[in-house]
């Protein structure tokens, strides 16, 4: 049970952060890049 919890919680943390890397990188090509160029808007 112990495990099971403890291997939910790096797996979420892991998710978590992914997330917020990925919001980062979004958000780093909007202020330092044209909008109308970046990837994720087209």
């Amino acid at each position: 049970m112990i495990l099971k919890n403890r291997n939910f919680l790096m797996l979420f943390r892991l998710f978590f952060l992914l997330i917020i890397l990925t919001s980062l990188e979004d958000f780093y090509t909007v202020l330092y890049c044209d909008p109308s160029k970046s990837p994720m808007l087209n």
